[in-house]
């Protein structure tokens, strides 16, 4: 009977252990948090405070939506995006004409959507759903001549130097501190990310 009450009480600790690692965050992505808004109203959104329990709290105006938002996490050549989409309509996604650009002092970055195929396995973002991307840093096209030839010369240069690049080379170094925000477009949709404060 002593043997059989340690198996179950072993296999209870073993069961609510794995329950705790899973509803645990392994990697939270919490560099940046926004809602959809649009862009031109980004001064009146404030983040004001975040904790790892409590979560995030910002200042916001009635026109601005926070069904819909999106947290992200830098890392030294990606970044990884999650939109959240908990209102009733589902937002599609179009790898053309969908932006992420990046706001700095220096100017607007556009980040790379990664490989077509993947992008439009998503296809949408359902109602009361989420998606993940990941997005490339933007790359330094600086070095491409554009002197000399005719136009059909250059375009084929041009094309065969975008399309030696590496995943990796060429990549822009944008700090993160030097970011002042982040906006995501798909179509009509728009969420602007700004800097999550240190957690309390």
């Amino acid at each position: 009977m002593k043997t059989y009450d340690l198996i179950k009480k072993t296999a209870y600790v073993a069961t609510i252990s794995l329950m705790l690692i899973a509803c645990g965050p392994l990697n939270p992505v919490n560099d940046f948090f926004g809602i959809q808004m649009n862009p031109s109203d980004e001064a009146n959104f404030v983040i004001v405070n975040y904790t790892d329990i409590d979560g995030i709290s910002y200042k916001n105006s009635i026109n601005m939506n926070p069904k819909i938002n999106a947290w992200a996490e830098f890392s030294s050549n990606e970044i990884t995006l999650k939109v959240t989409n908990n209102s009733s309509n589902d937002i599609p996604l179009n790898y053309t004409s969908d932006q992420f650009i990046l706001i700095t002092d220096d100017g607007q970055f556009m980040l790379s959507k990664g490989e077509r195929a993947e992008y439009f396995k998503k296809g949408m973002i359902s109602a009361n759903t989420s998606a993940s991307f990941q997005l490339e840093l933007p790359m330094d096209h600086s070095n491409i001549s554009n002197i000399g030839g005719t136009y059909v010369d250059q375009t084929k240069t041009t094309k065969e130097v975008l399309r030696n690049y590496s995943r990796t080379e060429g990549r822009i170094n944008i700090l993160k501190d030097n970011i002042k925000y982040f906006v995501v477009k798909f179509g009509d949709i728009a969420i602007v990310l700004k800097r999550v404060p240190e957690s309390n």
